[in-house]
């Protein structure tokens, strides 16, 4: 199943997803963040071209949205370890 995540005006894929849309679409992989991960995307005009175009070569899509969520706080106590 192909993964897509909502984020602001895009849906974008995220790894292996990432690998998918890039091999099966011609989208352009991009390495970005603290993990360095594999994503594409395109603008949610373009989304339901891109999930046809998907289906029709046999992958099942579902879709979501990322949402900011709250970390709890973290105490350090050694550069390698830390507790809630």
């Amino acid at each position: 199943m192909v993964l897509f995540f909502k984020v602001g005006k895009f849906y974008e894929l995220y790894e292996d997803d990432a690998e998918v849309g890039c091999s099966e679409l011609g989208w352009k992989m991009t390495v970005s963040g603290v993990g360095h991960c594999r994503q594409v995307g395109c603008p949610e005009s373009g989304v339901d071209v891109a999930v046809a175009a998907l289906v029709q070569r046999g992958y099942r899509v579902a879709g979501g949205s990322l949402r900011i969520c709250t970390r709890p706080s973290v105490n350090l106590l050694f550069p390698l370890y830390a507790y809630v």
